[in-house]
């Protein structure tokens, strides 16, 4: 089974939409087809005669609520514009609704088809038609029914679309051409006071509850008739079994907002119980805790589009991920697994104790490449990735494979200088070539921790050398000569081929612990850098801001590199007395460089926020923003509760930045606000929180986790605002929420890496117009 919001039916039978289209006009034309006991449900024994035409491949619907007291229980959607989706694999067009011009039962009012299966919108509820395949051939549909609902509340449609649907089904004068396509249903008052709503997605149905003020939102039964059985796991989802498969709907999320800040309300699903259902209707609801009943209540408005597991039987983890412009996510880390789900025409096999990986998972959630890369050695870990306008691939990292068994080609250096090498490679978009791989290092250690890769193919490798010799490759850059030390930092710009470095520089003082761990380029090619360094401005080269004073105990920084690689624009601390680690950095169009890490000091130099207190005993994640010229913080706060809260990874779009990481506060101390979960789930948990633009609050923040440990250490975002981060976990799929991608099945080892992607929405509004 894979489960989740838009979970897909796991025998899966996808058709074209013209003949799936032909078969739906063909059975409901008729409606004993779907008759059984005076509803649209039951097995679709008539499929039995058309073989040939298959009716949908075999989806479900994953139905995610999210409630507004005065009010609207919703569903979950994307980045703040959208609603719960509940329908997946349905391609990449928004789903539209067709209004039934006779062609049809005349029960049906509106219908909608795509990838995964067929809807039809009654007076009574939804029935969804779904297609065998393997060994159960046979279809089955399941009616989701407004139990106790008014009989008469037939669908309104709203938002109209572009476009007609012409049906030539059946004698001529049955024929019907230009019918319109809607982008929202509404049922008006099915119980008192409130409404429900249906909306077209690319990839999902959504649907939503609007409750208006002294509406019950108890009186919100429904069931799923046709359905076998319905069963809460203990991650608190809705599973339901048919005879072609089963799907499942997350866990309902609640919170209220209060003075600014998103208070948890506990929310969940209610079965009721078997002696109360008869056969073949499967009942449900929904529960909400302890509420102030005059403040609005929002149920799940942020979603888990997708949600699973990469590995196989050895230790498998996730430490960077990027996103590109249709939505692919990238992930890149490190596989101990000989059973790694490597994807034909690999360009490398295991060979080492440890190989770094490169996997690529398409926008549904489906696996497009995975591979190794790596040598004999015992050390090669991918820590940086990067994606070009084209879908190449970039990667970094440590490696200790000499060039005999390490997978070189082209460069930018071929040979391996000892101990340990900066590797850096570039993917093509399919994963099956190597454009380049190839050496940064010296004599010494050295390890790659970042990369990006601006609109002309050049990548930035960010990471840290002990090489304090000529074997080195520095070259241009502002700093040529090894600052002291165990540890400096480095940058270094690749070209295009991958043959040569444009610049290499050093980036350190006289402290033992100076680094370089994030890059990002701008549009005219500055790029900038942060890391922690443990040196003093006396050695450190700071110039201009934001703070030109060392405070203590390895400081954060922050910089900008000019495009000519030759200078610092400038280069300042951002820190206080105690440690601070930035993981990641990027910026925006108008040069404002934001970071995010971690730190313990309780004199960290805060401005206006998100929050300005810590909150822990030990450390909380940070993020901050720096002005266009560096010379002053625009924001600057923590992220974080009582526990052991970092930052690990960070994407900002549209001026807000996107932080993941790990924490060890529960829902009492942790901001949480709106999910993706608002329930800690213990041991540790990843973290996903959205920043407003003006840095003063939260837009939500929520947990990703189950009974064991899990680190979120990378994160893209892509134009919508819909987050893909990846990580580490050891729990399994009894309490990790997995929602069918790109494995829905815990692998082994000590760790899986794991993908989600996360959409949140909007409030709703308070009433939806016709």
């Amino acid at each position: 089974m894979v489960g989740g919001p838009g979970a897909a039916l796991s025998e899966v039978n996808p058709t074209g939409w013209a003949l799936a289209a032909l078969a739906v006009g063909l059975a409901l034309f008729c409606p004993w087809l779907f008759r059984r006991n005076g509803e649209l449900v039951g097995r679709l024994e008539a499929l039995r005669v058309m073989r040939s035409v298959v009716l949908v491949a075999a989806a479900a619907t994953g139905a995610l609520f999210s409630l507004h007291w005065d009010g609207t229980v919703r569903g979950r959607g994307t980045a703040e514009e959208s609603t719960t989706s509940a329908l997946a694999a349905l391609g990449k067009q928004p789903l539209s609704f067709v209004e039934n011009g006779g062609q049809l039962d005349r029960r049906v009012a509106y219908f909608a088809h795509g990838g995964g299966a067929s809807l039809f919108f009654t007076p009574r509820g939804v029935t969804f038609a779904l297609a065998g395949s393997g060994a159960k051939r046979n279809g089955w549909a399941v009616h989701q029914a407004f139990v106790g609902g008014r009989a008469t509340a037939s669908p309104h449609a709203a938002r109209p679309r572009q476009g007609v649907v012409n049906s030539f089904v059946g004698r001529r004068s049955e024929w019907q051409t230009g019918l319109k396509l809607y982008g929202r249903l509404v049922y008006r008052n099915v119980w008192p006071g409130i409404d429900v709503s249906y909306s077209g997605r690319a990839n999902g149905l959504e649907y939503s509850f609007v409750i208006r003020p002294g509406a019950d939102p108890r009186a919100i039964r429904l069931a799923y008739r046709g359905a076998r059985a319905l069963r809460l796991t203990r991650a608190g989802r809705l599973e339901v079994s048919t005879p072609v498969g089963a799907f499942a709907e997350h866990r309902p999320i609640a919170y209220q907002r209060v003075g600014g800040r998103r208070v948890p309300v506990s929310a969940s699903f209610t079965v009721a119980r078997a002696e109360h259902r008869r056969s073949g209707d499967q009942r449900y609801g929904f529960g909400l805790g302890g509420f102030d009943a005059s403040r609005p209540v929002v149920i799940d408005p942020v979603v888990f589009r997708y949600a699973g597991f990469l590995g196989g039987s050895g230790d498998d983890v996730s430490a960077d991920t990027a996103v590109d412009k249709s939505g692919n996510a990238y992930m890149t880390g490190y596989t101990t697994s000989p059973d790694f789900p490597a994807t034909p025409g690999a360009f490398s096999t295991p060979r080492g104790d440890k190989d770094a990986f490169v996997a690529k998972v398409d926008r549904t959630g489906k696996l497009v490449y995975a591979d190794y890369i790596g040598g004999a050695g015992h050390e090669d870990t991918g820590r940086g990735v990067a994606v070009d306008q084209d879908g190449n691939a970039y990667i970094t990292g440590p490696t200790d494979s000499p060039e005999t068994s390490f997978p070189v080609t082209v460069g930018p250096d071929r040979t391996f200088n000892g101990a340990e090498d900066a590797f850096v490679a570039k993917v093509n978009r399919r994963g099956r070539r190597l454009l380049y791989a190839g050496y940064i290092g010296g004599r010494l250690g050295d390890s790659g921790r970042d990369i990006s890769v601006d609109s002309n193919g050049y990548a930035y490798v960010a990471g840290t050398t002990s090489t304090v010799d000529s074997t080195f490759p520095a070259k241009v850059g502002p700093q040529l000569t090894y600052g002291g030390g165990k540890h400096d930092g480095f940058v270094a710009k690749v070209d295009p081929t991958g043959s040569r470095l444009i610049y290499c520089s050093y980036i350190g003082g006289a402290g033992d612990e100076d680094n370089v761990r994030g890059t990002e380029p701008d549009a005219s090619g500055n790029v900038y850098i942060t890391g922690h360094a443990d040196s003093s401005e006396a050695t450190f080269p700071v110039t201009v801001g934001p703070d030109l004073t060392y405070n203590g105990n390895n400081d954060g920084y922050v910089g900008k590199i000019n495009p000519s690689g030759r200078a610092l624009v400038y280069l300042g601390y951002v820190g206080g007395s105690g440690l601070e680690q930035p993981r990641r950095i990027d910026v925006d169009k108008a040069g404002n460089a934001y970071i995010a890490g971690s730190t313990d000091s309780r004199d960290f130099p805060v401005k206006v926020g998100p929050d300005l207190s810590i909150q822990s005993r030990s450390r909380d994640a940070f993020v901050t923003k720096v002005n266009s010229d560096g010379t002053d913080l625009v924001y600057s706060g923590f992220i974080g509760g009582s526990g052991d809260d970092q930052a690990y990874g960070l994407d900002v779009n549209g001026g807000n930045p996107y932080v993941v990481g790990l924490t060890k506060s529960t829902e009492d101390t942790f901001p949480v606000s709106g999910g993706p979960d608002v329930t800690y789930n213990g041991a540790e948990d990843g973290f996903i929180a959205r920043v407003n633009q003006a840095g003063t609050g939260l837009a939500y923040a929520g947990y990703i986790g189950g009974n064991g440990a899990e680190v979120a250490r990378g994160v893209g975002v892509d134009r919508d605002g819909t987050a893909y981060l990846s990580g580490s976990t050891t729990s399994t799929e009894a309490t990790f929420p997995t929602l069918g991608a790109p494995d829905a099945s815990f692998n082994g080892g000590q760790n899986d890496a794991f993908l989600a992607k996360v959409a949140p929405v909007t409030a709703a509004p308070t009433a939806p117009s016709p």
